[in-house]
């Protein structure tokens, strides 16, 4: 069911004041005078509670001490409760603005001595505005005795409803004065987050240079404006990389098309022979193969960035696909003067997709073949470490630059060009975002004139035996 009415049918006015309302100040002023007044209540009257406390154990320090003189008297007078009596009527005047009394009540709590004020304070019918303290005392020769003294508790009350009055007008002014605080310091608490705010509404996909200024408190402030700054980092890294992308593939898309156009045009400039239609179609028949070589690739590597590239659940032995993908090459390998070894050290198994792995390895020992020179050695070993299946693809070719082996899964990455010997340079990607897709890691070790590693690592899974 709905709240109220949506924003936009509101009047202009009614809709600021929503619209202020909802803001992170307003609420964070909101919470702070509540807690505020919730703490000013509980401290105030918490002073209230511990003033009369104080006050009543002044008063009962008090009326201890009279009960101690009082046996002073008695010690003195006794058995004269008439000179006891004028003592205790004579305390009685001196203190009546505090409407104290004595008695002294013997065993059977029958009064033998106390002033005359007692019975028109009519203490025994309204004991609830007096204060009492008692003292047993046993005088020399005679029965034990209670000495009882009280005085009204009218000049107390009247103490504490002069604090209570001074602590309601205390509380008026924090209820008033909460707000205009609270609003002030979570302006101040908020102003980052508004210049956060100012500064992200500026940033366009065109101009992603402008980073949120640090304060350098080292806050959670600090921390989100860091986060945001790496956050835009990683954006900004991402656009130029897809636009780099974006601009490399139409770069290796122009080529092939622009080799079709010059062999159609030729085909069409003059009339020929069928042979050279035949040669003109299988030239143009090979750039088509190209093109669909790459756009399989690409849309491979978009499902990947799109975390649509889900390979199969199948168990996968990975020493005899790796067995399957040398023989493949055996034939190449022997023609180009080259040794292509496989080791497969213990059973390997994993969980995934046996073509998209056997695509991985053709990719590597086929970049491993071109950049071995002759009389070179390509070793494919499988091997289980800790838990993880491990392959990988040496060779001892030309080796790449220190500065580029970073760089190598980069997508149409080239960086010495005279190494590049044809393929789109989307290979290595395509093996990377296969292999990440298996929940595994690939990486490469490399150096010129020191040969190459490709290193692939997966969850490994019971072999059989073990099973």
């Amino acid at each position: 069911m709905s709240s109220g009415p949506p924003d936009e049918v509101l009047p202009p006015l009614r809709q600021r004041v929503r619209g202020w309302s909802r803001t992170l100040r307003v609420r964070l002023t909101f919470w702070n005078t509540l807690i505020i007044l919730a703490i000013t209540v509980a401290m105030l009257f918490g002073i209230r509670e511990g003033v009369r406390y104080t006050l009543i154990r002044e008063v009962d320090q008090l009326l201890l001490e009279d009960t101690q003189e009082i046996t002073f008297f008695i010690e003195r007078f006794h058995p004269s409760w008439a000179l006891i009596h004028d003592e205790l009527d004579r305390k009685a005047r001196g203190h009546a603005a505090r409407e104290w009394f004595g008695e002294i009540v013997d065993q059977n709590n029958q009064i033998v001595s106390a002033s005359d004020n007692l019975a028109e304070l009519q203490v025994g019918e309204k004991l609830d505005r007096f204060r009492t303290v008692e003292r047993r005392f046993q005088p020399r020769n005679a029965p034990a005795v209670t000495i009882r003294v009280g005085v009204g508790l009218e000049m107390v009350k009247e103490d504490l409803d002069r604090l209570s009055s001074t602590l309601f007008l205390a509380g008026l002014g924090m209820l008033a004065l909460a707000p205009l605080g609270g609003y002030f310091l979570a302006g101040r608490a908020t102003r980052p987050l508004a210049r956060i705010i100012r500064t992200t509404s500026r940033l366009r996909p065109r101009h992603l240079d402008e980073r949120l200024p640090l304060r350098h408190n080292d806050d959670e402030l600090d921390q989100l404006s860091l986060t945001i700054n790496g956050f835009l980092d990683r954006i900004a890294a991402y656009l130029g990389q897809h636009r780099e992308f974006l601009a490399n593939v139409a770069h290796e898309l122009r080529s092939p098309l622009a080799a079709m156009a010059t062999s159609i045009e030729v085909a069409l400039m003059h009339d020929r022979d069928v042979d050279q239609y035949r040669e003109l179609l299988g030239s143009i028949d090979g750039e088509c193969q190209r093109l669909g070589v790459m756009v399989q690739q690409l849309l491979l590597l978009a499902e990947s960035d799109a975390g649509r590239l889900e390979p199969a659940k199948d168990r996968v032995e990975l020493g005899g696909l790796a067995r399957k993908s040398t023989e493949m090459f055996e034939g190449v390998a022997e023609q180009a003067g080259l040794r292509l070894e496989v080791a497969t050290h213990r059973e390997a198994w994993i969980r995934g997709d046996a073509g998209q792995l056997r695509r991985v390895l053709h990719n590597l020992i086929d970049n491993a073949l071109r950049y071995t020179p002759s009389g070179g050695l390509i070793e494919v070993s499988v091997n289980v470490r800790d838990g993880y299946a491990v392959i990988a693809v040496r060779d001892t070719g030309v080796g790449i630059p220190k500065d580029d082996v970073p760089f190598v899964f980069d997508r149409f990455y080239r960086g010495d060009k005279a190494r590049t010997r044809g393929g789109t340079g989307l290979g290595l990607s395509i093996c990377q975002a296969i292999v990440m897709a298996h929940g595994g890691t690939i990486s490469v070790v490399s150096g010129v004139g020191e040969g190459t590693t490709m290193t692939l690592v997966f969850p490994a899974m019971p072999s059989d035996s073990e099973a």
